[in-house]
């Protein structure tokens, strides 16, 4: 997460630039097709947003790449509905534990959803600390989901002393 993927994820997120979802799905396209083979997963999961988020910005921005990127796939993967995001403060500014913390109850799933024994793709715009994948995939494991990977556009680099 340096150089110039920030200001096209920023542009994308912030300034609703959606014709960058294009780019960043054509250029994330090679790794993606890579990890959907190699882990054949049951469904996508995009991270969700908040309905807030989501109004306000006017999209979701993983939801949008994972739908550009499954256009060029020959092996269509279904998404998994039915996660729902509640509404927190930015995690911009927040330490891991903070995240975590904040994080805590803030994804649900629909009760109706069974889970057991399958493989989810977690698709994210940006990994930062890994306290929203870790949320989700608890969640996820917790109603019976047997394997989660997580798939993202860019991540932020981990000092060896910070790991």
């Amino acid at each position: 997460f340096e150089g110039p993927i920030i200001q096209l994820l920023h542009a994308l997120k912030f300034g609703r630039r959606l014709e960058l979802a294009n780019l960043l799905a054509k250029e994330s396209m090679v790794e993606f097709s890579k990890a959907v083979k190699n882990f054949s997963p049951d469904y996508l999961l995009p991270v969700p947003l908040s309905w807030w988020r989501r109004f306000r910005r006017g999209f979701n921005q993983s939801y949008v790449v994972t739908l550009k990127m499954m256009k060029g796939m020959e092996n269509q993967v279904p998404m998994l509905a039915g996660m729902k995001r509640k509404l927190t403060t930015p995690q911009a500014r927040k330490t891991r534990s903070e995240r975590l913390q904040a994080l805590k109850n803030t994804f649900s799933l629909s009760p109706k959803i069974s889970l057991k024994n399958k493989k989810i793709l977690v698709i994210d715009d940006i990994m930062t600390t890994g306290a929203t994948a870790q949320s989700i995939s608890a969640l996820l494991k917790k109603n019976g989901a047997d394997q989660i990977q997580v798939f993202t556009i860019a991540r932020v680099r981990r000092h060896a002393a910070a790991s």
